[in-house]
C-alpha cells in the first residue's frame, strides 16, 4: 500500500545510541522514541512511520536520517550529548564500555562471521549454537581479559577455516586472556599497529570507569572527559582502520566469501 504523500516526513533532531528526538511538524512538540521500548528494533531510521507523543495531538508523521555508525561509535557520538549537559560520569562509562563493544565485534567477527562465511554450508543452527558458545564464554571478560585475548589474536591470528575450528578456539579463550609482554608486542612489524596496542593495554578511561562504578564513585572533571574521548576516539578508530572497518552484518562476511 503506497505512503500518503499528505503525512509529512521529518529527519531527526538527534538521535543517540538509545533513543530517537524528533519535534513534532504539527504541535513542535518534543518526542523521544526509544529504540527498545517504542521500537523493538535497533535498525538505523531511514523511514518509520510514528504518532506524536503529545495526547492533545497524536498526529502521525514519518521520521527519518538516522546515524548509521555502529554500536562502538555511537557510544563515543553520545559523549557529546552528556557533555553538553555535563554527566561527566556517564562519559567516562560510555567511553569504557565502547572499547568492550567494539573488542567483542572483533570477536564476532573473527570467530563466527568469517568462519561461517568461509565454510558456506550456510548452517544457521550451527552458527547460533557457536553464537550461544562465544556470548556464555566472554560474557563474563573484563576488559582486562577482553583485550587480553584481542592482542593474543592480533599477534597470533588464528584465521579459523571453518565453524568446527572456530568452537575450538572459542573454547579455548579463557586461556588466551593474558596480556602479552609489551617485548613481545614490540617485536610486532607494524610499528604503528604495535604502539596500538601497546596503549589498549590500559587506557585510561578504563581506570577512570573503576573509579567512578565502585565504593568511590568518583566525579571526573571536564578535563578528563576530553582527554578520555581523545583517546578513545584515537585508539578505536586508528585499531578499526587497521582491520579494515569492521561489520557487524553476518551477510557482509558471507558476501564478501562469494566474491561479493
Amino acid at each position: 500500500m503506497p505512503q500518503d504523500p499528505a503525512i509529512p516526513f521529518v529527519r531527526q533532531k538527534y538521535s543517540t545510541y538509545e533513543n530517537f528526538f524528533v519535534d513534532c511538524p504539527y504541535c513542535g512538540f518534543p518526542n523521544t522514541f526509544n529504540r527498545a521500548s517504542d521500537f523493538a528494533c535497533f535498525e538505523p531510521i531511514a523511514r518509520r512511520q510514528v504518532t506524536c507523543q503529545k495526547t492533545e495531538c497524536q498526529e502521525s508523521f514519518f521520521i527519518g536520517g538516522d546515524l548509521v555508525n555502529p554500536a562502538w561509535q555511537m557510544l563515543i557520538i553520545d559523549c557529546q550529548i552528556l557533555k553538553s549537559q555535563k554527566y561527566y560520569a556517564y562519559c567516562i562509562l560510555n567511553l569504557a564500555q565502547s572499547f568492550e563493544v567494539y573488542l567483542s565485534l572483533f570477536l564476532r567477527v573473527e570467530l563466527l562471521y568469517k568462519p561461517y562465511a568461509e565454510e558456506g554450508t550456510h548452517e544457521l543452527h550451527r552458527f547460533n549454537d557457536l553464537s550461544n558458545l562465544l556470548y556464555s564464554t566472554i560474557k563474563k571478560f573484563t576488559f582486562n581479559s577482553l583485550s587480553g585475548v584481542f592482542i593474543t589474536m592480533m599477534l597470533n591470528p588464528p584465521n579459523p577455516k571453518g565453524m568446527a575450528e572456530a568452537e575450538a578456539f572459542i573454547n579455548d579463550l579463557p586461556n588466551k586472556t593474558n596480556q602479552p609482554t609489551d617485548d613481545l608486542i614490540r617485536k610486532l612489524p607494524d610499528v604503528h599497529l604495535s604502539q596500538l596496542l601497546l596503549d589498549l593495554k590500559s587506557p585510561r578511561v578504563v581506570t577512570l570507569r573503576h573509579q567512578v562504578v565502585h565504593k568511590r564513585a568518583y566525579r571526573p572533571t571536564i578535563e578528563e572527559v576530553d582527554s578520555s574521548i581523545d583517546e578513545t576516539q584515537r585508539l578505536l578508530y586508528a585499531i578499526d582502520h587497521k582491520l579494515g572497518l569492521l561489520i557487524d552484518d553476518l551477510n557482509h562476511y558471507v558476501e564478501l566469501a562469494n566474491g561479493g
